[in-house]
């Protein structure tokens, strides 16, 4: 699916691909893709599991989305998964903030209503 779109197809400390060139959005696309050529259907057969350690791209108070050209505060970082989480069939958030801003996150499965 990366080498379809002429994307890299590097590979990041943890195992997962990481392209270079992907912003957020595409990327959640693309697993997507792949689910469905895999045979299966998103939210029903397979859901997504997120892991982008937040903390490293926390800086100053923000979390610096450098491919969507974004600053967003803690709530605004919430905001983010909340309308992801309803977009797509995302069932999992780990490491999604910096922790001294991990209480702001209690919230979130309330406002999802899971």
């Amino acid at each position: 699916i990366l080498k379809d779109k002429g994307l890299d197809t590097n590979v990041g400390d943890e195992g997962g691909f990481a392209p270079s060139s992907f912003s957020n959005k595409q990327a959640i696309e693309a697993v997507l893709v792949a689910i469905e050529k895999a045979g299966y259907k998103p939210g029903e057969d397979c859901f997504i599991a997120l892991d982008p350690a937040a903390s490293e791209f926390y800086q100053d108070g923000q979390y610096i989305l450098n491919r969507e050209g974004a600053s967003l505060s803690s709530q605004e970082m919430v905001d983010y998964y909340v309308k992801w989480a309803l977009s797509y069939p995302i069932i999992s958030i780990e490491d999604g903030a910096k922790p001294p801003s991990s209480p702001t996150l209690v919230s979130s499965p309330l406002s999802l209503s899971i």
